[in-house]
């Protein structure tokens, strides 16, 4: 894979060294990460919809102090190869377990920004709590429409589908 290091702040790119590994599930066929590479707890960050490992370039700088950061272009995101099949929750999911499991990391400090919330409790529900030891939701609900017992969201589906369908027509 050709990747490129950039997009993270001065201090922890003197530290930063681009991983590039494939492991015997091919996690590196579909998707990219980033490691500052110190001994310490590992804290792996994973990205929203439509974003790269570049949101958290602050953040690497602060934890990459104290701790082994790990920053994920997911499949089909940022300087990972466009995949056509897999671009789904649940097979991210699965994307870093495999990259969890190749680089044997235990104890996890799990962070989910927007959509990388969604990853990573569908990670727990499929693999459970053996890799990762903490979770940190970004700005993620529970979810994003409301029903009845989350009125927090932005419109009920009934509402939404009359917003797209207004969009649509218009």
């Amino acid at each position: 894979l050709d990747v490129r290091v950039g997009r993270i702040g001065r201090r922890a790119a003197q530290r930063f060294e681009e991983v590039v590994r494939v492991d015997a599930e091919g996690f590196g066929q579909h998707s990219v990460w980033r490691e500052v590479l110190l001994n310490g707890p590992v804290v792996l960050l994973v990205h929203g919809v439509c974003m790269t490992s570049a949101f958290f370039a602050h953040n690497i700088d602060a934890l990459s102090q104290s701790h082994r950061v790990i920053a994920v272009d997911l499949r089909s995101h940022g300087d990972s190869p466009t995949s056509a099949t897999g671009n789904t929750v649940a097979q991210y999911a699965r994307d870093l377990h495999d990259l969890m499991v190749g680089l044997d990391l235990q104890d996890v400090t799990a962070v989910g920004w927007s959509m990388g919330s969604f990853v990573w409790w569908d990670h727990l529900r499929q693999f459970g709590t053996d890799r990762v030891s903490r979770l940190a939701v970004v700005s993620q609900g529970p979810a994003d429409l409301t029903r009845p017992d989350w009125p927090h969201g932005i419109a009920d589906p009934d509402v939404l589908s009359e917003y797209v369908d207004a969009m649509q027509s218009d």
